[in-house]
């Protein structure tokens, strides 16, 4: 295999306003895939249990709930 070429999109980096959309949109996508795979742990559970999406930063997202039960089986 060869080495591995990056493709940078002209417009998008001459743009920094479309650059933080793009990674904004890209974070907000993942946290929400991240929200309906934890919740797929809890679907046949008998309680329903959310989890939250928070954005402590422009650039970090935290996806977690308060549930008590779910809480303890993670941390064992």
């Amino acid at each position: 295999m060869g080495a591995s070429r990056v493709i940078l999109p002209k417009k998008l980096i001459s743009n920094p306003e479309a650059m933080r959309r793009a990674l904004t949109n890209g974070l907000e996508a993942a946290a929400r895939a991240i929200q309906v795979d934890f919740g797929v742990t809890t679907q046949t559970w008998e309680h329903g249990v959310t989890f939250a999406i928070e954005a402590p930063t422009p650039w970090q997202r935290l996806i977690g709930t308060s549930d008590s039960i779910y809480t303890m089986l993670n941390e064992g």
